[in-house]
């Protein structure tokens, strides 16, 4: 597989983990493997949910998060985020069924949807515009190990 593919893939999925990270929450693995072509993950599976905060801000953190790998592809490809949702990268897909999969759980209404998922992208956007240098270091550091936990993901960042 060629190497713009790997990083895009790379990017895709350490735009989750930047993100996750910029939001104070954690997450346990974020993960690149070749299997004929690039495929990533990012596992935030039995974390806790910061009850610190409100159910609202909560479940926009997860949507934050979970947009976060679509944004870093509109960044990696210098497009804008709704003309990239007219392409074909499985990965954003996937990760729109999953925030259609939690908001239905919840029962949010489609335009409650709509507008948690329009300020989602703005904050995923403007913590991965001005992190880009480090998501890359991450998405670098990706590439090398092909697997990532949280606190190797802090170490990297200098966090």
């Amino acid at each position: 597989m060629d190497k713009e593919t790997e990083l895009r893939v790379a990017r895709h999925e350490c735009g989750h983990a930047f993100v996750c990270l910029a939001l104070r929450m954690k997450f346990n693995t974020v993960n690149i493997k070749q299997d004929g072509f690039y495929f990533g993950s990012f596992d935030m599976k039995g974390q806790r949910v910061d009850r610190s905060i409100s159910v609202k801000q909560n479940i926009l953190n997860s949507i934050t998060i979970s947009i976060a790998g679509h944004i870093a592809d509109s960044i990696h490809f210098h497009m804008d985020p709704a003309e990239l949702g007219q392409t074909t990268l499985r990965g954003s897909d996937k990760d729109m069924e999953n925030i259609q999969r939690l908001t239905n759980a919840l029962g949010i209404k489609q335009s409650d949807l709509e507008n948690l998922m329009a300020l989602a992208a703005k904050r995923a956007a403007l913590i991965l515009s001005t992190g880009w240098p480090l998501v890359n270091r991450l998405a670098n550091e990706l590439i090398k190990k092909r697997s990532l936990t949280y606190e190797e993901s802090l170490t990297i960042i200098g966090a």
